[in-house]
């Protein structure tokens, strides 16, 4: 199971994750954690979470 952390919008700068992820960073990460159903247009709070949480790993942040 993947724990996603609680994040507001504000904290990432509205779409600043979105931009920084490119498709194939996105593509590895639904394949590394077998989610294949995330739609990244999908802007409820909880897509921006698993985002975050995707962005971090990917960054190597294990905080």
């Amino acid at each position: 199971k993947i724990k996603l952390k609680t994040m507001e919008l504000k904290d990432i700068g509205e779409f600043g994750l979105i931009k920084r992820l490119t498709k194939n960073e996105i593509k590895k990460s639904l394949q590394s954690f077998k989610i294949f159903k995330i739609m990244l247009t999908n802007f409820n709070p909880t897509f921006i979470r698993l985002n975050l949480y995707l962005y971090r790993l990917l960054k190597g942040d294990k905080k």
